[in-house]
């Protein structure tokens, strides 16, 4: 038998970060090592492959989540007699099986991070307030002095060693995998091409932002609102925007969540991508719409400007200014339609060297 690796991915059962687990198994390499990953008991996942096995695991609640990464991890171990050579956990957290081997947490979580504080008596805030204040408690909680991280940018990585006090030699910068098309979108929805078409491809949680776009809007010039359609993947009821009283002529498109293939004809036929989200570790649709040309205009922090430091078509603004917003979006008027140089971040190899860290952990263990 193959010496064996654990990943605990309990609970990455939607979104980004069941993209991130798609990926990592995609990836995982077909020798050297058997993989055991603990995966939640609701998601729909590939064939096992020669050396991968699933164990799912039904999940459902914070309090299930902790008592399983700090007790049942190891005593399903303890009972089907493995003793791992190494541990990843692909959620933010590490968990407990022995500490004298090498383990691996891949951090994607950048809320701790943000400086702001949010109300746990609000109900749209208290998810916040709850990774902002009580979240880092359980990060820090299981590290040890064979603790390793990997981040998606350089900026978290600085804040995770400032926060965790984890030297920036144990957090390593893997950038996740981003697959865009070079030819040939087939998802495109029709667009009145007369418009100004904004493109905003969020869940309306309370830090994307979705109001600053709503307010800018609201100030520019009457007669331009009149000839501007906003595009959002959301639901009309899922966006609290009271139009009385403030002058608003622009149109609103909601959506609803669409198939990616239809967000790549977005990218393609809409005139710019608006990102006002100010909590992000990579926030994909800014390399997803910079693949394509598009103008981009996005909150002023950190992120972005590592994400599209090479990117010529890409406006920033304060995240919390409408009026700079207003004036961003103005611009576009006058070049309406312009397409900027294509960038791409070269993921090449990203994963594989993830792996190669962790190869080279357990060697060096040995």
């Amino acid at each position: 038998m193959q010496e064996t690796i654990i990943i605990n991915a309990t609970a990455l059962n939607s979104s980004g970060a069941l993209s991130i687990l798609n990926q990592f198994v995609d990836s995982t390499p077909e020798t050297a090592y058997d993989y055991i990953f603990f995966i939640n008991s609701s998601i729909e996942f590939p064939p096992e492959k020669k050396n991968i096995k699933y164990v799912r695991i039904k999940i459902k609640s914070l309090i299930k989540r902790v008592l399983w990464d700090a007790f049942g991890v190891k005593k399903w171990l303890k009972r089907h007699g493995i003793v791992p050579v190494a541990t990843i956990s692909l959620q933010n957290t590490n968990f407990r099986t022995q500490k004298s081997i090498p383990n691996f947490v891949y951090y994607h979580q950048s809320i701790p991070f943000f400086e702001a504080n949010w109300n746990p008596l609000v109900s749209s805030e208290r998810e916040l307030w709850f990774y902002k204040n009580i979240y880092p408690f359980f990060v820090k909680l299981l590290i040890n002095r064979n603790t390793e991280f990997f981040v998606q940018t350089n900026v978290v990585r600085s804040d995770l060693s400032n926060y965790c006090k984890v030297p920036k030699e144990r957090i390593h910068t893997i950038p996740p995998r981003i697959e865009m098309p070079t030819l040939h979108v087939e998802g495109h929805i029709a667009l009145d091409k007369t418009r100004l078409n904004l493109f905003y491809p969020a869940t309306p949680f309370i830090y994307k932002n979705h109001e600053i776009v709503l307010k800018a809007l609201s100030l520019i010039d009457a007669e331009l609102q009149k000839n501007i359609t906003l595009h959002l993947t959301c639901e009309s009821e899922e966006l609290k925007f009271d139009r009385s009283g403030n002058h608003s002529f622009f149109q609103i498109n909601f959506m609803g969540v669409i198939p990616f293939e239809k967000v790549l004809g977005m990218y393609q036929d809409a005139d710019a991508l608006l990102f006002p989200s100010y909590i992000e570790t990579i926030g994909l649709p800014l390399v997803e719409a910079a693949s394509f040309g598009m103008p981009i205009i996005v909150a002023d922090l950190p992120y972005s400007r590592e994400v599209l430091r090479n990117y010529e078509g890409a406006s920033f603004a304060k995240y919390n200014d409408a009026q700079l917003w207003k004036r961003e979006i103005s611009k576009l008027f006058i070049d309406k339609g312009k397409k900027n140089k294509p960038i791409r971040i070269d993921e090449a190899g990203s994963w594989e060297e993830l792996f190669r860290i962790i190869k080279d952990k357990i060697q060096q263990h040995v």
